[in-house]
């Protein structure tokens, strides 16, 4: 059975990895608590996975090989974030 789980970034520019259950599918990422969060639909009974994210600030260089994820506003409205994961095997 499906579940939707949270995952949380920390708002740095090096790379994070998060252990996700495999072919866990993003649905949402949003601010909350001051982070960035990402949604993802799981099968809990799955091998974990390692997947790698990005945050990149507005105007930032991006990689080629990020994938994008969503977006994100800090709470004060200021600074806007987008998440790229690292799609390159």
């Amino acid at each position: 059975m499906r579940k939707v789980w949270k995952f949380s970034l920390a708002l740095v520019s090096q790379p994070q990895s998060l252990l996700m259950p495999e072919g866990a599918k993003i649905r949402f990422v949003g601010m909350q608590g001051g982070y960035p969060q990402i949604w993802a639909e799981v099968w809990p009974d799955r091998t974990p996975e390692t997947r790698t994210f990005y945050i990149v600030g507005t105007g930032h260089d991006v990689h080629d090989d990020l994938m994008y994820v969503g977006t994100v506003m800090d709470q004060a409205g200021l600074f806007m974030w987008h998440i790229f994961e690292d799609v390159a095997k």
